[in-house]
């Protein structure tokens, strides 16, 4: 007997492995394909319509491109594959940044603010996604330059997950997510993730309001759109950038752990990890000394907080949905670097993985 798309463990699987690359809903649209339903999804959007302060809904034909789908011309290209990281235009871009006439007076000169240093500017990463020993997927990461809007530093990181052979006939993906980052603090201030999925498109715009507790979203399914406010922690990150955080740390050892909150417009989760054991770990670019760590994924419900009394924003209230929904290793290379080598996710259906087949190091790296 066959199996439905709704419940076929290949794409739940290579969810797992999908969303700890770049976040994001792999197999969630399969149900369509049968009449379904999303039921999970639906619950966790029913219980995020809840938390919102803000949600307008409206049915739209969306033939427009989604914002921030212009590319710079920036991009990374895999030896193996072809595959193209492209970095977005800059937040803002579009805006009208036109300045009526006026009297012309001498500016002041003012002392440039110098940019920050970010470690990892022009590293790029490439992964094979593997299924019972089979490549399905390529995933690509690439970290461009420090850039200013206005008074602001910030860093753009792409990231892509594109099917391969046999899985890109069975069920073709096409994703990508590009986020714009601080610096210094690796927090997120925008995400943008689009998803192609089997002729399915979605896509998530986040806003982060760290300060406010508050993320803007912005959401396309098909030709729905929605907008709404969703609680969030004030050291929230996205799928991306707790792992640059997470390499900040420089030397670890055996016994050290790590938790991190994330959202990026889908689902609030903590992924907290521990350092387990040092291994040496061949892939197909070599061997590497690593440390492997364990990790755990768990869904969050976060709400918001309202007191009359103090206008001051308050840091919603966190309770845990769902426990260890993905659990697995993560190999991080044995020095200050803590390059991201393999990846590996535990599931009921098995196990599957990502491993580094390129790397191109940082400009200071």
């Amino acid at each position: 007997m066959s199996t439905s798309p709704s419940t076929n463990p290949s794409l739940l699987l290579l969810a797992a492995v999908s969303a700890l690359l770049i976040g994001g809903p792999l197999a969630s649209p399969a149900r369509a394909d049968t009449g379904e339903s999303d039921e999970r999804e639906q619950q966790a959007e029913s219980q995020e319509t809840d938390q919102r302060s803000v949600k307008v809904e409206t049915e739209v034909d969306d033939e427009s491109e989604p914002d921030g789908d212009d590319g710079d011309g920036e991009s990374a290209e895999s030896d193996a594959s072809g595959d193209e990281v492209a970095l977005m235009a800059e937040p803002g871009d579009d805006q009208d940044t036109s300045i009526a006439e006026t009297e012309e007076l001498e500016p002041p000169e003012l002392e440039e603010p110098s940019p920050p240093i970010f470690p990892w500017v022009g590293e790029e990463l490439y992964y094979s996604v593997l299924l019972r020993d089979s490549e399905a997927m390529r995933a690509g990461v690439r970290a461009g330059e420090v850039r200013r809007h206005g008074q602001r530093f910030y860093v753009p990181v792409s990231g892509m997950v594109r099917s391969q052979g046999w899985f890109n006939a069975l069920y073709p993906v096409d994703d990508q997510a590009n986020t714009f980052m601080d610096p210094e603090s690796s927090y997120p201030l925008r995400t943008e993730k689009t998803f192609d999925e089997n002729d399915r498109f979605r896509s998530y715009d986040v806003d982060y309001q760290h300060d406010e507790f508050t993320a803007h979203v912005e959401r396309h399914r098909q030709t729905r759109q929605s907008h709404f406010e969703a609680p969030i922690p004030g050291d929230v990150h996205d799928m991306m950038t707790w792992l640059y955080d997470l390499r900040r740390a420089g030397n670890i050892s055996i016994g050290d752990e790590f938790s991190y909150y994330v959202y990026d417009g889908w689902l609030h989760s903590r992924v907290d990890l521990e350092v387990v054991e040092r291994e040496d770990l061949l892939t197909p670019i070599g061997w590497f000394k690593t440390w492997r760590l364990t990790f755990a994924r768990h869904i969050l419900n976060t709400d918001a907080v309202d007191d009359e009394n103090n206008p001051t924003p308050q840091p919603p209230e966190i309770s845990v949905r769902e426990e260890a929904r993905h659990t697995g290793s993560l190999w991080l290379s044995r020095d200050v670097n803590l390059l991201p080598v393999r990846v590996t996710v535990d599931t009921m259906w098995g196990s599957g993985e990502a491993v580094i087949i390129r790397y191109v190091p940082g400009k200071a790296q």
